[in-house]
């Protein structure tokens, strides 16, 4: 009886630490409009907290990058740096991803988190429902973001 127990704690606990993150869990929404996008930013530092998402909520047309600048713009614990385009560095609380230092930064979309392939950066039109996240990598081989955490609002306030 104990045995069963024990392994159905197991199975459990195995299926919770393994669950996908989906779009419900995003806590910091940044922008206004109809459609939305989810950024997800992996700092792939190895700590348990290194991968982070956000909302973003816009109309027409936007590009990754307008969307990285509205992000940063309204979250002061992170930072980015795009000079002519390129993700170069990006910091968020103690993680940084300094472009060549030693890797660079990838970018991927997709519907989904676990549907995301490379694409051709910060260029990248949003559609709404879809997600864009940047991989801080080796490219030996290329590492897609991971599962994220929900990034928190540092002022308090969330958009539904």
């Amino acid at each position: 009886m104990n045995t069963r127990i024990l392994s159905l704690s197991l199975l459990l606990g195995s299926a919770a630490a393994h669950a996908q993150f989906t779009k419900s869990e995003v806590q910091y929404w940044i922008g206004t409009g109809t459609d939305s996008t989810v950024l997800v930013i992996d700092f792939q530092d190895g700590t348990d907290d290194d991968s982070y998402a956000w909302g973003y909520l816009h109309d027409g047309t936007a590009t990754a990058e307008d969307m990285l600048n509205a992000v940063a713009s309204a979250d002061v614990n992170l930072t980015v740096e795009i000079p002519g385009g390129f993700l170069n560095t990006t910091t968020y609380g103690d993680h940084a991803g300094i472009g060549g230092s030693p890797n660079w930064w990838s970018t991927w979309s997709g519907a989904s988190l676990t549907t995301m392939t490379t694409n051709m950066g910060l260029s990248e039109v949003l559609s709404n429902g879809s997600w864009f996240g940047c991989s801080y990598t080796d490219f030996d081989p290329a590492l897609e973001p991971t599962d994220p955490i929900a990034a928190f609002d540092p002022m308090g306030f969330t958009a539904d």
